[in-house]
């Protein structure tokens, strides 16, 4: 009988010793967010490029950090870094296509393929029967 009122006094105190180091450990603050600046986190040569500007603040969900880019596109926003990465890179790529629809090859193709639909139907009056079966040559 004293053998069972010792451990049940034994767990009703790790039950109570338990309950205030929870209740202490639930008490300690976590920051979940922060600020942070892009200048300390990143190369001082991805902050700025020929075509973008990476704001400085980035801001951390606790887990991720977010960037806003503004470009001579628009606003961006990347969470994460891989995702910074990949919009710095289509930044480059619309300036580069930007730069390619700005060349006469450009305008020559766009030309060429307007022109398209009158080939056909010049090559079907001209040709019908070698038009008609080079058709599903050119679809596939």
């Amino acid at each position: 009988m004293l053998y069972i009122n010792l451990k049940r006094a034994l767990s009703i105190l790790a039950a109570i010793s338990m309950v205030m180091v929870g209740s202490a450990w639930a008490e300690t603050t976590y920051e979940y967010g922060a600020n942070y600046s892009a200048a300390k986190i990143l190369p001082a040569q991805a902050l700025k490029g020929q075509h973008y500007t990476i704001r400085d603040k980035v801001i951390s969900d606790g887990f991720l950090l977010s960037y806003t880019i503004d470009s001579d596109f628009g606003t961006f926003t990347a969470t994460g870094n891989y995702a910074l990465q990949k919009i710095i890179s289509e930044i480059s790529i619309i300036a580069q296509l930007q730069e390619i629809s700005r060349t006469e090859a450009f305008a020559d193709s766009v030309i060429y393929a307007a022109k398209s639909p009158l080939r056909f139907g010049e090559a079907m009056l001209t040709d019908p029967v070698d038009t008609i079966t080079g058709v599903p040559k050119g679809m596939f």
